[in-house]
């Protein structure tokens, strides 16, 4: 089972400490990003599921982080997570956030292959936009600090 596998295995950063406050995240962090990203998990990968615990989708996330780091495609990353409109439940939970990397193509590889199984459905995976100017990148960080859960903390792990 490969959610089991996930809970069990050996996690590079403290659970705890992944929802930081936005006043304790470096500036370099906001404003060192070229790409801000939304990643949107498809339902057709073999991890997930409509009850997939969200430790499961950060774990996800995360290694993934963690691999793109290790391989120098990316440099830095902060995101946020939240949950889709969905009548009067919660949504999919998805990503929105911001890396500095000098190669999308590999970063964009990567997040095909950890969150889609679908070829066709890719556009709803992921979304990528280059990041053009100091405007661009504060209404991005507003953008992040939309949802209740999110104007007061991100998910940052660096």
């Amino acid at each position: 089972n490969s959610t089991a596998s996930i809970k069990n295995m050996k996690k590079p950063w403290n659970e705890q400490h992944i929802r930081t406050p936005w006043e304790l995240v470096p500036d370099k962090y906001t404003h060192g990003g070229n790409l801000f990203f939304t990643i949107n998990p498809d339902p057709n990968v073999d991890w997930y599921t409509h009850n997939t615990d969200k430790k499961t989708i950060f774990t996800k996330y995360l290694t993934m982080i963690e691999k793109l780091k290790s391989a120098e495609i990316i440099k830095k990353s902060l995101c946020v997570y939240e949950y889709g409109k969905f009548g009067k439940g919660h949504g999919k939970l998805h990503f929105h956030g911001f890396v500095l990397t000098k190669d999308k193509q590999s970063f964009e590889k990567e997040v095909y292959k950890v969150f889609n199984n679908t070829s066709n459905a890719r556009h709803r995976t992921l979304d990528c936009k280059t990041i053009k100017s100091v405007a661009d990148r504060q209404n991005m960080l507003n953008y992040l600090k939309k949802e209740n859960q999110n104007k007061i903390k991100c998910f940052y792990y660096n």
